[in-house]
């Protein structure tokens, strides 16, 4: 059965210290390599994956177009904002199994409709809405390694962030992201399905 996996900030290519250092890698090519090999290992042939904004950055198009061809899966790009114009064309002309969705994307995922964004979108609030009638917002352009998003000592668990930070650069499968929302819910004592 085939699934559907997320993931944002890939940042491949992103030459800068603080994006692959800040991963634990000592080289941007060793992230890539990494990057690219968890994928591979995770998402199958005929698997989804949308990928939530900045998935690479710097110039060498042609670089940028061979990760694409070397990533398993049926890719959907969401707009994030280091895709500069140029980048997104590539995107959009490549022969590789991409598909391209500017800058927000609706879908349903079980009894949930997901909204998918680069940057974090408050659609519900977890005090209103039990989860099997919430809309999931799933975002990224954070790079925090906490899977929810957070201010102050507020938690919104149907804010749900893909960043590669947040899950060992690795993409992350709807069934994995619910189980997160629903324990995180219940450890809270709220919104219990019903």
């Amino acid at each position: 059965m085939n699934k559907t996996f997320f993931i944002s900030d890939t940042h491949f290519n992103h030459n800068k210290p603080f994006v692959y250092a800040a991963r634990g890698f000592k080289t941007i090519e060793e992230m890539n390599e990494a990057i690219i090999a968890n994928w591979n290992r995770v998402v199958k042939e005929g698997d989804k994956v949308f990928v939530l904004g900045d998935f690479a950055l710097g110039n060498d198009l042609d670089g940028i177009d061979k990760i694409l061809h070397r990533l398993s899966g049926e890719i959907h790009l969401i707009r994030g904002n280091h895709c500069t114009d140029t980048k997104w064309e590539l995107y959009k002309n490549s022969n590789a199994n991409v598909y391209v969705h500017d800058w927000t994307y609706v879908t349903k995922m079980g009894k949930n409709m997901v909204y998918m964004s680069h940057f974090p979108t408050m659609v519900n609030d977890q005090n209103l809405k039990p989860i099997n009638k919430a809309i999931i917002n799933l975002f990224g352009h954070t790079h925090s390694k906490d899977k929810f998003f957070k201010v102050s000592d507020y938690t919104n668990c149907y804010m749900y962030n893909v960043a590669c930070d947040a899950h060992n650069c690795t993409p992350v499968s709807w069934e994995d992201i619910y189980t997160d929302i629903k324990e995180a819910l219940e450890k809270g004592g709220e919104n219990h399905e019903h």
